[in-house]
């Protein structure tokens, strides 16, 4: 642990991802306070702070804005945020719908707005009856998306689950309606894999877990 950041004047009722991102020669972190694992709330979160150019064992930060938002048609749990520069928006994924959705959230988004839904994001692999008979919760856990991120230059869209890393090509222009993956990792044993980033050149990605102590796995780009 490097530092940690307590933040004034904010709830967590279920934080799930984090996003880093420039606006305007800023750099900030996005909180997405999405996690709905009862398909209850009605109102969620994207917490935004300014990334402090410091940081010790007691770091103070106060919230810049949050982005108060709801689901179009209805609760659904996310637990993946990604910050796209290039398009200037935040993009959420469903947990577990089948296919996962992709929704789009202007960086501007008023308080009440609505995401917009991009795409389905197709072919990501099931887990097969065996597994889902033998590995009881776990099995259906695991192809459900619990993190995503953007490569720097907005082009690769990485999905990850328990089980593997899919990576999204997305165009410049219009994305397609359905999104299927060009190329996917199965994972080396990592127990609840939950965060995966670029680093800042996108010559790599770095995956960790949600357990403690936290295995962090990285992967380069060939």
């Amino acid at each position: 642990t490097k530092a940690i950041l307590e933040l004034e004047g904010i709830r967590n009722i279920d934080w799930e991802d984090l996003a880093s991102f420039k606006l305007n020669n800023e750099n900030y972190i996005a909180i997405a306070d999405t996690g709905d694992n009862g398909g209850i709330r009605s109102e969620l979160f994207i917490h935004i702070i300014k990334e402090p150019t410091q940081l010790s064992s007691n770091s103070k930060a106060s919230i810049s804005r949050t982005i108060q938002f709801k689901w179009p048609d209805g609760p659904r749990d996310s637990e993946a945020l990604v910050a796209d520069e290039k398009r200037q928006q935040f993009l959420l994924i469903s947990k577990k719908r089948v296919p996962a959705e992709l929704f789009a959230l202007a960086f501007d988004a008023k308080n009440g707005d609505s995401p917009i839904l991009l795409a389905t994001l197709e072919g990501i692999k099931q887990p097969d009856e065996k597994t889902m008979n033998d590995k009881n919760d776990y099995g259906r856990y695991r192809a459900q998306i619990t993190g995503a991120d953007i490569s720097p230059d907005g082009n690769w869209l990485v999905v990850l689950n328990y089980q593997q890393i899919n990576f999204f090509y997305l165009p410049s222009g219009k994305i397609p309606k359905q999104l299927t993956p060009k190329l996917n990792m199965t994972l080396p044993w990592l127990p609840q894999a939950e965060g995966i980033a670029f680093s800042a050149d996108g010559n790599s990605i770095m995956i960790g877990s949600e357990q403690s102590p936290t295995p962090v796995i990285r992967i380069k780009r060939i």
